[in-house]
């Protein structure tokens, strides 16, 4: 599995029929959408409770405005196509979990349901097998967000140990490892011909534009976020794989993440040995009108020295107002996103 692949099996997951797409390749936006949903933290144990925030986006602007949310527990059944079951997308009473947003509690046994647990048995039926860990060495359990009768799934991610590892590789994991920490809110600018790079204001709904552009304007667009860390240094507010608390308390007493492509430790099942990656990043363009030239791009996991991407976006002919947003992912189920106004001007 490549690393875009692996990214897209963990970002968004748009389920408009019995078998559910990977991603939605809509960049336009002309009716109320759910372009993203954000937990915080990025990742949590069973029995944890989460906040989530959707983002809610239609054709005068992002809607503050919140889905009707709930955890999906229901495991696809073998002879099911799709990265969920059915029954998510259906909306079945007996898979779901509402949750009264913005806080969630992680069900308890989501482990053992999307885990490395044995999973419990259905209808007096023995056990079925353990969930596989993804290629990040991660389990997640479905988020399920439906606004107008439009059913968007979004992964969120659980901690729920290392399967496979010797008892020595789980201390030694358990001491490395971080909960995954969501992306820093993606900062955009607009490259000049000259290659300079002027930061935009996120829209904040007074009617400001981010950025004027002519009608048909090419504009490249750079979508960064902050550098990440090979080696930890202490008090740089990053807690890395290779500090602990005893030896840089101002770091790892709550184990700070970094806000870009972070380094991770996971169980290597192929390999059987502890690994260290680098996250993949992924970044989605979503606007009323206008073309991206690359709707959907990022990162590889080998790209270490990358904190960002460009990608072309060509106004509309004529003038008007246009709405933007930007997602960005990591490949550990990390969310962010902004959202800015664009004025075509005559």
């Amino acid at each position: 599995m490549d690393v875009l692949t692996r990214t897209l099996a963990l970002g968004m997951l748009v389920l408009a029929a019995c078998v559910p797409a990977l991603e939605d390749h809509d960049a336009r936006v002309d009716a109320e959408r759910v372009l993203a949903v954000r937990a915080e933290p990025a990742e949590a144990a069973p029995g944890q409770t989460v906040t989530l925030v959707a983002l809610v986006a239609r054709a005068d602007g992002t809607v503050h405005v919140t889905p009707d949310l709930a955890f999906c527990t229901a495991r696809r059944p073998l002879g099911e196509l799709g990265p969920a079951a059915t029954a998510c997308v259906d909306g079945a009473a007996d898979a779901l979990v509402s949750v009264d947003p913005p806080s969630a509690i992680v069900p308890r046994d989501a482990c053992r349901l999307f885990g490395p647990d044995v999973p419990p048995s259905v209808d007096g039926q023995p056990p079925g097998r353990p969930a596989d860990p993804d290629a990040t060495g991660g389990y997640a359990i479905p988020v399920r967000a439906e606004l107008d009768g439009a059913v968007t799934i979004f992964p969120l991610r659980v901690s729920c140990g290392f399967a496979g590892a010797t008892r020595d590789q789980s201390v030694e994991l358990t001491r490395r490892s971080r909960p995954n920490a969501n992306p820093a809110t993606p900062a955009l600018s607009a490259v000049d011909a000259d290659g300079t790079a002027r930061p935009l204001t996120p829209d904040d709904g007074s009617g400001t534009p981010s950025l004027v552009v002519a009608t048909g304007e090419r504009v490249t667009l750079r979508v960064a976020w902050p550098a990440c860390p090979d080696v930890g240094v202490c008090g740089d507010a990053i807690c890395g794989d290779d500090e602990d608390a005893s030896a840089c308390a101002v770091d790892c007493a709550t184990k700070a993440g970094c806000g870009g492509a972070e380094r991770y430790v996971y169980f290597d099942p192929t390999t059987r040995s502890v690994a260290r990656a680098r996250e993949a990043m992924r970044v989605s363009f979503f606007a009323t009108d206008g073309d991206f030239a690359s709707p959907r791009t990022g990162i590889g996991a080998t790209d270490a020295d990358a904190t960002g991407v460009d990608d072309v976006w060509t106004a509309p002919a004529l003038a008007e107002d246009v709405h933007a947003w930007v997602v960005l992912r990591d490949d550990r189920g990390g969310v962010s996103f902004a959202s800015y106004l664009l004025r075509v001007a005559p």
